[in-house]
């Protein structure tokens, strides 16, 4: 499969090229064993591979790779060990997925973004009336396209044509997008506006509400 074999040595450079430039991100073992044979930049390798192969576990995506592509890790260790060192690095994927998303921005000569929302319902509508689960942490009742729910919405900005999710947050049901974009920084667009140039921003129609009642059970 040559163009996995490429698609791993491209997602392998770019992850170790940003763990060397950041060292103060990778010096948090503290034991006689911190230089492991099987690196923490392949341990993230097979974890971002996740979205070449579309899969819906971690545990599909390192059987797919260990199958596929078993000369590329000759280190590598089983799936319960593999899976243990990758918990420890989950600030590093958020990190990369990160620095990933503006490395795709910033080559893309098209500024388009898109504001979008989509909901996280706690419970089914028949539960409304009692519905009490997370309440202190934020959820609440919103409307979406499918109707009411009582739960989150993942707020996101989106650069387009890439489909790169720059930026998210995890809002109170009844939060719309109009409400949430100003929260979704650091945003190019007010870097771009604050330098002299314009770009366009197009979002898309909010399907939330903030001031409606709370549906009856």
């Amino acid at each position: 499969m040559l163009n996995l074999q490429h698609r791993l040595v491209e997602c392998y450079v770019f992850v170790d090229d940003y763990l060397q430039a950041h060292p103060d991100l990778t010096a948090w073992r503290l034991s006689n064993n911190d230089d492991p044979d099987f690196t923490d930049a392949e341990v993230l390798t097979i974890a971002l591979m996740q979205g070449y192969f579309q899969t819906d576990t971690l545990k599909q995506t390192y059987q797919l790779v260990s199958e596929n592509a078993p000369e590329a890790f000759p280190e590598r260790p089983g799936y319960k060990q593999w899976i243990r060192r990758l918990n420890k690095l989950t600030d590093l994927v958020g990190r990369l997925v990160r620095a990933a998303a503006l490395k795709a921005a910033a080559t893309n000569l098209q500024r388009l973004y898109v504001v979008d929302s989509f909901p996280i319902p706690l419970c089914r509508s028949v539960r409304h009336g009692r519905a009490r689960l997370l309440s202190e942490d934020g959820a609440y009742f919103g409307r979406s396209a499918k109707g009411w729910f009582f739960g989150f919405q993942i707020h996101a900005l989106i650069h387009q044509p890439t489909g790169v999710v720059l930026t998210a947050m995890l809002l109170p049901g009844n939060w719309d997008d109009r409400r949430a974009s100003s929260g979704l920084s650091p945003c190019p667009l007010e870097e771009e506006c604050s330098s002299g140039t314009r770009d366009t921003a197009e979002k898309k129609p909010s399907t939330g509400s903030t001031t409606r009642p709370r549906p009856s059970a």
